[in-house]
């Protein structure tokens, strides 16, 4: 049973999931409460910073609350990004770079600016 391995174990075991199939990480985290213990903040802002690096999340918190309206963890700012990505694909088009987030928040921000 899971619920009796030490917390690092099942770290491991989670920095060890495919990162692009961040749905896997979620559900391993949500298997009990013990696992959501383990699979922490800290734990979720390294798999963030693998993602998207840590530049990145940087300018994420830079921008004008009014336009980037954050959420109260990044476990949850990773769910709402994953989320849109799903979206874009949905759509027959190729899931947003690094860049595209970029360009598309100088635009977001500028709008609302002006």
């Amino acid at each position: 049973m899971i619920i009796y391995l030490d917390p690092d174990i099942i770290r491991l075991i989670g920095s060890n999931l495919d990162y692009n199939i961040l749905d896997d990480l979620l559900n391993l985290s949500v298997t009990c409460k013990y696992t959501n213990y383990a699979l922490d903040n800290i734990f979720f802002q390294n798999i963030a910073n693998q993602l998207y690096s840590s530049e990145f999340w940087s300018r994420a918190k830079l921008r004008p609350s009014i336009t980037s309206k954050p959420l109260k963890s990044i476990k949850k700012e990773l769910l709402r990004l994953e989320h849109f990505q799903d979206f874009v694909e949905m759509h027959n088009f190729q899931r947003w770079t690094i860049t595209d987030f970029y360009n598309y928040w100088i635009l977001c921000d500028y709008v609302k600016i002006s």
